[in-house]
């Protein structure tokens, strides 16, 4: 079962240079393939599957370690955007991404919240148009 985007996002994915994420995606990917287990959406073989198909990318990945700077970041956008915890760290992760870096960083996200708090913050988003 293929996810609505996906391969719009791997195509993304060949056309850059580098991969950033925080580190609570290893943990939200094993969640979330977890609870499509749970209500029947996968198979417990089709989620071990994607699981580990992650897994293989994942030393791939710039892994954003979870800081003291990185969380009080965090606290301020999920206060003045509305936004859930994790979804909190993964714009602030890419916000100092993006600050280290000196140039503009995409944010990857189907989640409508997300997806407009990056946009406020002035990151480049992916899809360029919510759909």
């Amino acid at each position: 079962m293929e996810e609505e985007g996906t391969r719009d996002v791997q195509a993304l994915l060949t056309q850059t240079e580098m991969v950033g994420t925080a580190m609570i995606s290893k943990v939200e990917v094993s969640s979330a393939l977890a609870k499509c287990v749970r209500m029947g959406t996968l198979t417990r073989n089709e989620a071990a599957q994607a699981y580990n198909t992650f897994c293989a990318d994942w030393p791939r990945f710039n892994r954003f370690r979870i800081t003291e700077i990185l969380i009080t970041q965090a606290s301020s956008l999920a206060w003045e955007y509305g936004l859930r915890g994790y979804d909190a760290v993964h714009l602030s992760a890419t916000l100092l991404w993006q600050e280290m870096l000196g140039e503009p960083i995409y944010m990857a996200t189907y989640d409508r919240e997300l997806w407009r708090a990056s946009l406020h913050a002035g990151l480049k988003v992916f899809p360029s148009e919510f759909p």
